[in-house]
């Protein structure tokens, strides 16, 4: 079976968010930088189902909203 970009991209976050924010897993990137780019490529979150980001109720929203506002 083959994976989407956005199921890697779900899995990456996951991994990611495992770990503190400034651990870095793959030489100077940061485990954050690695969080948002996985974040980039999701276009429904994988925990609440709705529009990436959106959903002020969902921890992952919340999150991911955090990675676009810089």
């Amino acid at each position: 079976m083959t994976k989407t970009i956005e199921q890697i991209a779900t899995d990456v976050l996951r991994c990611a968010l495992a770990w503190e924010k400034d651990a870095c897993l793959l030489g100077n990137v940061t485990t954050e930088d690695i969080a948002k780019l996985a974040a980039f490529c999701i276009d429904a979150c994988p925990i609440c189902g709705a529009t990436a980001w959106v959903n002020i109720d969902c921890n992952l929203c919340q999150i991911c909203a955090k990675f676009e506002e810089g």
